[in-house]
């Protein structure tokens, strides 16, 4: 065992996945929506348009969110996000799966895959809360 201390054992992980540019400013606790937001600092727009879908994960779970939801959100919390975020959702993919799929007209929702790309970049766990009508 002595002789493997010295040694860089790198090569074992087997090949490095593409980073996210997320940026952890601190640890992210559940208590509130400007914590969430404060928490990260993304550089790109698409980024931000990622972190809240992360937030609607950990607040409805897998259920869908509306575009509109979304811009509502990013105004509320002050993100810039793209003008066209239905294309970053539908070109959203990370090792060449899809993160987010369509869930009716001006709705998407995370996939499985999604999901974990969600859980793993944002630190979060799926939400339980039911959301109360008014999603369109």
């Amino acid at each position: 065992m002595r002789a493997l201390e010295g040694e860089d054992t790198e090569h074992s992980s087997g090949p490095t996945a593409k980073k996210t540019s997320a940026k952890v400013k601190d640890e992210v606790p559940d208590d509130s929506e400007e914590t969430f937001f404060k928490a990260f600092d993304h550089d790109k727009p698409a980024d931000n348009a990622k972190l809240i879908a992360a937030y609607f994960y950990r607040t409805y779970g897998g259920e869908s969110f509306s575009l509109d939801e979304v811009r509502q959100e990013a105004n509320d919390v002050g993100l810039t996000i793209p003008d066209r975020v239905d294309m970053t959702f539908l070109q959203a993919m990370e090792n060449g799966k899809k993160l987010f799929a369509r869930a009716g007209k001006g709705k998407f929702k995370p996939t499985v895959h999604g999901q974990a790309h969600l859980k793993t970049t944002y630190s979060v766990k799926k939400g339980t809360q039911k959301r109360t009508g008014g999603t369109e």
